[in-house]
């Protein structure tokens, strides 16, 4: 082979995705493709293709065809930020849009029952026992066994705070992954004023079950709401997202203000395996990346959120999972919004975000999440979240039939060599 030929085999290779076996190139493009035209998708379990992007997509849910859970008007994951799969693949916990909850299995997809009753609970699957989830209830923590139907109390906090009302992360934060450390903001609510008051917030190890720091132990703590509490993927800082955002060491020690005024974010590993906070800051447009140690700021990508006709972006905003710690150094990004035409190239996808400047995105598929047209409807705004592995996705969706309440839960499966096809 001549060396014209052995220097242009090598460009075809780094340049041309097609070489991996799977057609990566409309997924990488800055093209705004239309919104695929198909009536609702097939049957809960059928397999079927994004039209655009090639990948797989199954429905998991069907509530308007009566399947059930029957009750429920729309079924969703509950969050971005956390996976809604357990440790093997097998099962998973959805929420109904009137907070109710359901286990299902996965492959085939099939309700099972539903569980852990109505309100906020906050479910999160163990690390590495596939039978074992965490969640809160009212003052208590607890972890539940789906196969010996066992719930076993790790903490009650009223033994602490005889004041308090509830604990939470939320419903956004989540425990480290190896599901050791979690963070909770203790409340008390008034029934008298109907106004909530946070008492503290605190650092619980589910190994020793016992809370190992508080901020109120703090000299000079200043304990107020937040809209999100939750430990670093590490376990090894806690992540207050407060106006501004802060992050603390474990203990609440070490106390700093991240760079930027954030929206919709959350924790992830960088390629390197550090801990990071990749969110919008909506003074600049950017997604950008902040290490939890250094508090070093990346900007990752420039959203122009502008008037569609001057170029800018049709949806009105997205969320960020940063779940795949299996997959380092990515993240999952979703967008929604009411337009029927793209106007830039993100409308309405689900897309990984390499977490380097200037890295890659990768579209996957779309969201087919639309609100309604008369105002924000909470429930289509489809809140993606990428599993540990960085295997699957899972989202809610509409599919275009706005009306508050309605959603049902899809799963795209990635390409099967996309971590390592895409950072060659």
């Amino acid at each position: 082979m001549t060396k014209f030929r052995i220097l242009l085999f090598t460009f075809l290779i780094l340049t041309n995705p097609v070489v991996f076996g799977f057609d990566y190139t409309r997924g990488l493009s800055d093209i705004p493709y239309s919104f695929p035209e198909y009536d609702q998708p097939p049957p809960v379990g059928v397999p079927f293709k994004d039209p655009v992007f090639d990948t797989e997509i199954v429905r998991i849910t069907d509530v308007r065809k009566g399947k059930p859970p029957t009750h429920a008007k729309g079924v969703v994951n509950e969050y971005a930020r956390n996976d809604p799969s357990n440790a093997d693949g097998r099962l998973a916990i959805f929420q109904s849009t009137n907070s109710h909850w359901y286990l299902f299995d996965l492959d085939p997809p099939k309700y099972r029952k539903q569980i852990l009753g109505q309100g906020r609970k906050e479910p999160r699957w163990h690390a590495t026992d596939p039978d074992v989830f965490f969640y809160v209830d009212g003052k208590r923590f607890y972890q539940y066994n789906v196969k010996t139907k066992k719930k076993t109390l790790l903490y009650d906090a009223k033994k602490d705070y005889p004041d308090v009302s509830w604990i939470t992360g939320q419903g956004e934060g989540d425990g480290s992954v190896d599901s050791r450390y979690w963070a909770f903001m203790v409340i008390n609510y008034s029934n008298r004023t109907k106004k909530k008051k946070t008492l503290d917030w605190i650092v619980f190890d589910a190994v020793e079950k016992k809370v190992v720091s508080r901020y109120s132990d703090i000299p000079g703590a200043n304990i107020t709401g937040a809209n999100t509490v939750t430990m670093s993927p590490s376990g090894d800082y806690v992540l207050v997202e407060t106006t501004p955002t802060q992050v603390f060491d474990r203990d609440f020690t070490n106390g700093r203000t991240l760079p930027g005024k954030h929206g919709h974010g959350d924790v992830a590993l960088s390629k390197d395996g550090r801990d990071v906070f990749v969110a919008q800051d909506t003074s600049t447009d950017y997604i950008t990346m902040i290490y939890l140690d250094t508090l070093e700021e990346v900007r990752l990508m420039f959203i122009p959120f502008q008037a569609p006709e001057k170029g800018g972006v049709s949806y009105q905003g997205f969320h960020i999972s940063g779940n795949c710690v299996e997959t380092p150094g990515w993240v999952l990004v979703s967008t929604y919004g009411r337009r029927e035409k793209p106007t830039y190239w993100s409308d309405g996808a689900l897309f990984l975000l390499e977490l380097k400047e200037n890295g890659k995105h990768f579209r996957i598929a779309h969201t087919n999440a639309r609100t309604s047209k008369g105002g924000k409807d909470y429930w289509s705004e489809a809140f993606a979240a990428i599993d540990r592995k960085g295997k699957y996705v899972y989202w809610g969706s509409n599919w275009g039939i706005t009306g508050k309440g309605y959603s049902d839960v899809y799963r795209v499966t990635l390409p099967a060599n996309w971590y390592q096809d895409l950072s060659k």
